[in-house]
């Protein structure tokens, strides 16, 4: 890649990265009863991905299985996936959390 076309990429990355610091920081203002300040990033993060795939447990696992690939988490990524593909996956751990 081009100087010039690395620069804009890395350039229009930040503003899309800004952006999504924004929404995650109007919904802290809006979906928490505590002050937002007192919300991890990461919570209304997970929860803002949640109402985006619509709930949908398999989506949900997508966007983490690529999160923890675009981190390099490689030999997580492949233990997470056999967890994930195990039958009765869900059962077997609500038997375990009790729920």
């Amino acid at each position: 890649m081009k100087h010039s076309l690395m620069y804009e990429y890395v350039k229009k990355e930040k503003a899309i990265m800004n952006r999504l610091k924004s929404v995650v920081q109007d919904f802290k203002e809006l979906a928490y009863t505590i002050p937002a300040d007192q919300v991890e990033g990461t919570d209304a993060l997970g929860c803002l991905v949640s109402k985006f795939v619509e709930w949908d447990g398999d989506d949900i696992f997508q966007v983490a299985y690529k999160a923890f690939e675009d981190s390099n988490c490689h030999n997580f990524n492949a233990e997470f996936l056999d967890l994930w593909e195990k039958p009765n996956y869900d059962k077997n751990l609500q038997k375990e959390l009790s729920i």
